[in-house]
């Protein structure tokens, strides 16, 4: 049986907004609709050029729940705003949203329930949708914790294949008031917060209502494919991987516990050099090649797979060999198979 939600707790919704006139109106209004009425939402700007604040300074004068808190720090970016709009967040729980997700008139009173229900929670998971054009055309693929799927959920996040997406949780807003976003990852934001959690903070208990219906929707446009022929977004992507890497080889070194998650960090990286080389960046190479040298020092990389590396390195950075497609496709072949020995 369900609980009743007698106390009415205040939930606090944090989005991040950076250009995106598309969507924040449908997002905004979805909040709107909602059957439960007790809730803030915490617009966070991170610098737009469009007319987003336009449209939410709009919702501001329709209805006094919605705030617009512009950035007033560096680094711009969600991480900056997610832990802006923390700061400011008044509600027992808390939800964060990106500026496209849209939510169910029934997505708060069915997470509050849930939550109140469960009181030794610190978050519950709930289904999201994703879908190209039309709603009716949504697929279940943002939560990723049925049967057939690991529920490894530590190193499935370390290697980059999250269970889950950031607008599936809702939390108890006290158990991440000191667990900010790393500011310093443009991508990965969210893989982040959730890995450190999960890693750092193992007594932390959450439940998983994946029986109950989708309450959120996330719309997928073809732009968003087509960002990965962009070689800026590549750029960002591969400095965040970077980053990310090193930032957990060196906490499972530091911590004899954590030690058995290096395995994972290895395929992470593995599959960053193969993904890297065929995308043919190269603002990063030092950077990954410091990368691979002090993963080999430190015994997280053994000496097959160390000069495997390099010489797949050498083969797609050489003008001669670059040109050669069976001998890339033979050194692509042989990386995924360490990713898999190594996942």
């Amino acid at each position: 049986m369900y609980k009743l939600i007698i106390s009415n707790p205040l939930v606090s919704i944090v989005i991040p907004l950076f250009n995106g006139e598309k969507y924040i109106r449908f997002t905004l209004e979805s909040i709107l609709k909602q059957s439960y009425t007790f809730w803030e939402c915490l617009i966070v700007d991170d610098g737009s050029t469009d007319h987003s604040v336009s449209i939410a300074e709009e919702y501001v004068r329709k209805d006094g729940r919605f705030k617009i808190i512009i950035r007033n720090r560096l680094p711009k970016g969600g991480g900056s705003c997610r832990n802006l709009g923390v700061s400011n967040a008044k509600g027992k729980y808390l939800i964060f949203l990106d500026a496209d997700d849209f939510l169910e008139p029934f997505c708060l009173k069915q997470r509050v329930r849930e939550m109140e229900s469960n009181p030794d929670l610190g978050f519950g998971l709930f289904k999201m949708l994703s879908y190209y054009g039309s709603k009716e055309n949504a697929i279940d693929d943002c939560l990723r914790v049925f049967p057939g799927y690991s529920a490894n959920y530590i190193s499935r996040f370390i290697k980059a294949d999250s269970p889950w997406v950031i607008s599936c949780p809702i939390w108890r807003t006290d158990v991440i008031n000191d667990k900010p976003f790393d500011i310093n990852l443009a991508r990965l934001q969210d893989t982040d917060f959730h890995l450190n959690i999960l890693l750092n903070y193992p007594d932390i208990l959450f439940g998983i209502f994946d029986s109950l219906p989708a309450d959120v929707y996330y719309r997928k446009e073809q732009e968003s494919r087509n960002r990965y022929k962009d070689h800026k977004f590549l750029d960002r992507i591969i400095e965040s991987r970077i980053y990310f890497i090193k930032k957990y080889i060196n906490l499972c070194l530091a911590t004899e516990s954590k030690a058995q998650f290096l395995p994972y960090l290895k395929a992470n990286l593995i599959d960053l050099v193969a993904r890297h080389t065929l995308a043919h960046n190269t603002s990063h190479d030092e950077k990954l090649q410091q990368l691979i040298s002090s993963s080999y020092q430190d015994g997280v990389l053994n000496g097959t797979e160390y000069y495997l590396l390099k010489i797949s390195y050498f083969t797609w950075k050489n003008t001669f060999t670059s040109k050669l497609p069976l001998l890339k496709g033979v050194f692509r072949t042989l990386l995924y198979k360490r990713v898999k020995l190594n996942a």
